[in-house]
């Protein structure tokens, strides 16, 4: 599945059977959204790819279990026609302006030994001297 991949930053709601090697990058655990009456299971995740841009996906209800043990962090994949929705307004966008839903049409492959980009380091470290910044805010120190 190597040839006719693209960059993250070239999907969008007009790109049709598109694939990108992506790298997972962050893997949340299966949490559950109620609304009322109605519950809904959902998981989700983060890809980068070698660009260094990254993107949301999430995974609900059924299709949870088909990734379930799958997705694993580190490992690269390539991606295929995953469902494209735009991150809303209030929420603010980085460099990419959608996140991905992963369905039962998305192709999933793993991208074992391939002679691809290697992607880049996705942590953001921090020295200790900086902690007095962050240590009265909401903001997550890991």
């Amino acid at each position: 599945m190597a040839t006719g991949t693209v960059r993250i930053s070239r999907v969008d709601t007009s790109s049709f059977g598109w694939t990108v090697l992506v790298q997972v990058i962050e893997v949340d655990r299966v949490k559950i959204g109620r609304d009322r009456d109605l519950s809904r299971s959902f998981r989700r995740f983060e890809f980068g790819d070698f660009q260094g841009i990254k993107v949301s996906v999430v995974v609900f209800d059924d299709n949870v279990a088909i990734v379930d043990g799958r997705l694993l962090p580190f490992w690269k994949y390539y991606v295929s026609n995953a469902e494209l929705r735009e991150i809303p307004e209030l929420v603010g966008t980085g460099l990419y302006s959608f996140y991905w839903v992963i369905n039962e049409g998305t192709v999933i492959e793993e991208a074992a030994g391939s002679g691809e980009l290697a992607l880049p380091f996705y942590f953001e470290l921090h020295s200790f001297q900086y902690f007095h910044f962050v240590a009265d805010t909401n903001i997550f120190i890991s």
